[in-house]
């Protein structure tokens, strides 16, 4: 039988090791971190880290993937369904405004998924990329919902049409982390880049 106090230990011992690592991480970047700056933060030792990953990648791969589950909680929660333009320029500003929230929220994350991901042509990059791939594909969901219903431009790529926005959307959002609680210029970024998108694709 499973010991369910023994499963709620180690989730809220993983949990307290992936809040310590988000702030070395954001605070000291990738490679200047170590798993004993992890320990210290938590004044534990370094065995008990080890008992819950194996290594400061397997951390960082965690950390990774907390946050971009948290950006597809905000695409999941707005399906590709809307009828209109109006209701699609809508939904955009919904996704933008969730989407930048998390990471004005906290800025140690944004600091981690905008600019201290690893580069170079190891496992934790390639999971980056790959989810940040995915994501856009979530995106081309609604290009493909818009063309289908005729408030779209036919002839677009949709594939491309949705990297493009992936990037503009994340690139708002490393406006927002930078200038912090400056409202007013968030909302120029957001609402220029809806009405760049809305010229751009509208049919």
């Amino acid at each position: 039988m499973v010991n369910v106090a023994s499963v709620e230990k180690v989730a809220r011992r993983k949990e307290e090791i992936l809040q310590a690592a988000i702030t070395i991480f954001s605070e000291k970047g990738y490679y200047s971190a170590s798993i004993a700056d992890i320990a210290n933060l938590l004044k534990i030792g370094h065995g008990t880290i080890y008992r819950y990953y194996k290594n400061k990648q397997a951390i960082f791969d965690a950390v990774v993937t907390s946050i971009l589950q948290k950006l597809a909680t905000v695409v999941q929660d707005e399906p590709p369904e809307t009828n209109s333009l109006q209701e699609y320029k809508e939904q955009i500003v919904r996704i933008s405004d969730r989407l930048i929230s998390i990471f004005q929220d906290d800025q140690r994350i944004a600091r981690i998924a905008l600019y201290e991901t690893p580069e170079g042509n190891n496992d934790t990059a390639n999971h980056v990329s790959a989810s940040f791939l995915l994501f856009s594909k979530f995106i081309q969901e609604y290009m493909r919902n818009g063309v289908d219903k005729g408030f779209l431009r036919p002839n677009m790529d949709q594939e491309i049409a949705a990297r493009i926005v992936t990037s503009m959307i994340f690139e708002t959002i490393k406006a927002a982390s930078m200038e912090g609680s400056d409202e007013v210029l968030v909302s120029r970024w957001r609402d220029e880049i809806i009405q760049i998108m809305i010229g751009g694709l509208g049919a």
